[in-house]
């Protein structure tokens, strides 16, 4: 593996653990409601940052904070954006001296990098699935977490950008099964919400 795709992979390996979505913590005991918060249109609000070049849709206003993450070569500024309910949802990324040229090596960064996370936290791999969005390559990752919860991530490579977009939706042991298709579809409402704006 070339040195620039192994950068690529250990940050993609540092994103993925540090995301909010891993790790999952229970939700305040006032958000404990009958009702999901998500499934009250009026709470979903479009969240647009110019920095980060991205919009995407979260079910309340996102609470902004920024990491140093330290690499072999140096340290990298990791911003994120989440959400906190009874589920999570999280926009996280950071930029890369270099980019990664080429198919292969991306896909390589992408394929690596969501193996080795998965790996790390231990949770279960159910799918992984190339997507593309905006242009760019990704992975669609679906997981379950050790405590029953199940995880949706979207990986993303925009030039030498790396984004994560993830939700993790409550274990079902904790919510009814009508709460849990209102959680599947504020899932899926989140994730086809994100878009680049690169221009």
């Amino acid at each position: 593996m070339k040195p620039s795709v192994f950068l690529f992979s250990f940050l993609v390996l540092f994103l993925t653990a540090q995301s909010p979505s891993y790790g999952q913590q229970d939700a305040p005991k006032e958000l404990r409601t009958t009702t999901a918060i998500e499934s009250d249109l009026g709470n979903w609000k479009k969240y647009s940052s110019n920095e980060g070049r991205f919009s995407v849709d979260f079910p309340g206003t996102p609470k902004l904070s920024t990491e140093e993450a330290g690499t072999p070569s140096g340290k990298f500024t990791v911003n994120k954006c989440n959400v906190t309910t009874l589920a999570e949802y999280g926009v996280i990324y950071t930029d890369f001296p270099t980019k990664i040229d080429g198919s292969e090596a991306a896909n390589a960064v992408l394929d690596n990098g969501a193996k080795a996370a998965v790996s790390r936290v231990k949770s279960k791999l159910l799918s992984i699935t190339e997507i593309n969005v905006g242009g760019y390559p990704g992975r669609l990752l679906k997981e379950e977490m050790r405590d029953g919860s199940i995880m949706y991530a979207k990986m993303i490579l925009a030039g030498q950008r790396l984004y994560q977009v993830a939700v993790t939706m409550p274990s079902a042991e904790k919510i009814s099964e009508n709460q849990t298709a209102t959680y599947q579809d504020a899932a899926d409402k989140f994730l086809n919400s994100f878009r680049l704006i690169l221009k």
